[in-house]
């Protein structure tokens, strides 16, 4: 088993190292940048006011019915004990 997750270890070790063989180092660099520079821009956006406010509001939209009712049912219980 253990000769088995080695020989893997290497397969992989040296499938690395063909691919990383194949681009020369200018292009190689230029994808890690384009990854990188992507990948803050994914977070950017992520983390961005107005998608955070969108949040905001469809957790509202959904929580606001329920609350709602609860609070109907809550003061209708109030007024009915109330009255006996």
């Amino acid at each position: 088993m253990t000769q088995q997750l080695e020989s893997n270890k290497k397969q992989a070790e040296t499938s690395s190292i063909q691919n990383t063989r194949f681009l020369d180092t200018d292009t190689q660099q230029n994808a890690q940048l384009l990854c990188d520079d992507f990948s803050a821009y994914l977070h950017r956006f992520s983390n961005e006011p107005s998608v955070g406010l969108y949040r905001v509001s469809e957790h509202i939209r959904k929580t606001v019915p329920s609350v709602q009712s609860k609070k109907v049912l809550y003061f209708y219980s109030q007024s009915t004990n109330f009255l006996f």
